[in-house]
């Protein structure tokens, strides 16, 4: 099978006096970071929409998403959801682009096979691999793109492949580039799917007389994202956010003992104090609580993650990982976690090994409260698996 090298562009005829020879340089251009969810890479903006997870560094278990990186250690990974969100990314350039100078980016792009989450709409485990494409916008702030440049056709590869893109900015200075995910719009969509970025070349200037010839076709246009929702503390806002009823009980276990006072977890976070919506977080506590267990002894599972602490591998468990690297994120949020045993002695090294396994992850500490199931939480949602793991409650 041949292998083609796309050629993409936007070219509108436009004249200036000015040709621009020196190539603009990215920050980051290989998205070199460490791995994790829902946190684009550094000198990289994120630009999705409120109550959605941003961009994630890969490669990273959380998702099952470990193709090795095409340059570095690390990539962006980007996603569609079927609830007609997508994510994307931006950054200020060192120069604007010039009006009539035309530019040609080289990106290195690929589709992971696995990419498992959340479906927006059926609220049950997915997986993200529909292809996706990728598309440019200029802008003169991080998120509220002016103009379409270029776009791929959709990805459908696991393999890292070459895309050299052309364009002319032609309506006015740039001074930011956004890059999105989008949908392939000859599908059925909005629909599941995921798209890896590495390796961006410089963006460099060519001749605009050597593109091609630009395609009669109507651009596409840039869609706003709403303000940001600010975060609730009220149940059934919250419960609306995630499409559920409010207070469902899913247990009736109500006779089991207090075996020993709450344990709280003490320690301040340095983390920023951003407000963010909690919706996402709901999900990430839904999915991951009931993968929490203890072995007979009260002993916690855990694994090294050399992903998540490059050069210095740790031990952790890491469905208790994902919780709170997202509950880090949530920092008006508060999790409940119980730990639901009759024998007084095991329930206490239960209590204290999910401590240390907290306290050796070491964030979000001073949002957590361990403590042993009480009467009135029958009445209340939860998370998790009661016979072997904890159960799991936000506030």
């Amino acid at each position: 099978m041949k292998t083609f090298l796309p050629v993409l562009m936007l070219c509108v005829a436009m004249h200036s006096g000015f040709a621009q020879t020196k190539p603009i340089e990215f920050l980051n251009p290989s998205f070199e970071d460490t791995p994790r969810p829902s946190h684009p890479p550094v000198d990289w903006h994120d630009c999705g929409f409120p109550g959605t997870s941003p961009p994630d560094v890969l490669p990273e278990p959380t998702f099952n998403a470990m193709q090795p990186a095409y340059d570095g250690k690390t990539y962006l990974g980007m996603v569609v959801r079927d609830n007609n969100t997508w994510e994307a990314v931006s950054q200020k350039l060192d120069q604007p682009l010039q009006v009539g100078q035309c530019y040609q980016l080289e990106v290195y792009l690929a589709r992971s096979e696995k990419y498992m989450s959340v479906s927006r709409i059926s609220d049950k485990t997915a997986n993200y691999t529909t292809p996706t494409i990728f598309r440019i916008f200029g802008a003169f702030n991080n998120c509220k793109g002016k103009q379409f440049l270029a776009q791929t056709p959709a990805i459908s590869h696991a393999k890292w492949k070459s895309y050299v893109l052309q364009f002319e900015p032609a309506s006015e200075a740039f001074d930011h580039l956004i890059f999105e995910a989008y949908f392939d719009e000859s599908q059925s969509y909005p629909y599941n799917g995921n798209i890896l970025v590495d390796h961006l070349s410089n963006l460099t200037p060519v001749d605009c007389g050597t593109l091609p010839k630009q395609k009669n076709e109507p651009a596409p246009k840039y869609t706003s994202r709403p303000a940001p929702i600010p975060p609730s503390r009220d149940a059934k806002t919250d419960s609306l956010l995630l499409n559920r009823t409010p207070n469902a009980i899913v247990r009736n276990k109500i006779d089991i003992p207090m075996s020993s006072p709450p344990v709280v977890i003490g320690g301040k976070s340095k983390r920023p104090k951003r407000p963010t919506p909690v919706a996402e977080l709901h999900g990430i506590v839904r999915i991951y609580s009931s993968q929490i267990i203890f072995d007979s002894t009260g002993n916690l599972e855990r694994s090294y993650a050399r992903e998540y602490f490059p050069g210095k591998p740790r031990v952790v468990n890491h469905p208790l990982h994902r919780i709170l690297g997202s509950l880090d994120l949530h920092p008006l949020s508060k999790l409940i976690i119980i730990v639901i045993e009759k024998d007084a002695t095991l329930a206490g090294i239960k209590k204290r090994n999910l401590q240390q396994a907290i306290n050796d992850i070491g964030v979000a500490q001073d949002q957590i409260t361990i403590r042993d199931w009480q009467e009135k939480d029958a009445k209340m949602t939860w998370y998790g698996d009661e016979d072997f793991g904890v159960l799991m409650r936000l506030l």
